[in-house]
């Protein structure tokens, strides 16, 4: 796997996908990490230590990775997880990270027993949608959403008007 940034949810959320497809790291698959540190200018030579390794395939989070690999080989499959995103690194004090899972952990629906209501699968990985509070519609997508927890995070974001992934970044 090649990404900028060491992100152990998408780390297990590869893991559960491939268990799911019958592949289990260490018994019938081996699994190859590979970082950027946040310096995309590393995707060439960590695309370039993955095909010397003659991986069967490699598997890229987002765009830049995913483009990196492609030039470092004609003849390996590249697999892309969150195309057209890359991952962005927060640094949050503990009050602002305890203030944002709080935040996200109030936006569950609940069953009985207290459990988030899952409802689907979701487009990534061994990702799954839940049952939230609220509607989403035009001015209120998942990133602004995203804005709002940011915001609870005690970070300078401000939701209003972001509907897009690029506007909450931008902010």
């Amino acid at each position: 796997m090649l990404s900028s940034t060491r992100a152990p949810i998408y780390e297990e959320a590869a893991r559960q996908d491939l268990r799911e497809r019958g592949y289990v790291e260490g018994e019938n698959i081996v699994l190859e990490w590979r970082w950027s540190e946040g310096k995309p200018e590393q995707y060439p030579v960590l695309a370039s230590e993955l095909v010397q390794l003659k991986v069967d395939v490699i598997v890229t989070v987002g765009n830049a990775a995913a483009l990196a690999a492609k030039r470092a080989t004609n003849t390996i499959p590249i697999a892309v997880y969150f195309p057209e995103s890359e991952l962005v690194e927060l640094h949050l004090a503990r009050p602002g990270f305890e203030a944002m899972a709080r935040f996200v952990d109030e936006e569950y629906q609940r069953d009985r027993e207290g459990q988030p209501v899952r409802l689907e699968r979701g487009l990534y990985g061994a990702s799954w949608f839940y049952a939230a509070h609220g509607t989403y519609h035009l001015f209120n997508t998942c990133n602004t959403w995203v804005a709002r927890a940011l915001r609870a995070a005690e970070l300078p974001v401000t939701p209003t008007g972001v509907i897009t992934a690029g506007g909450v970044i931008s902010r």
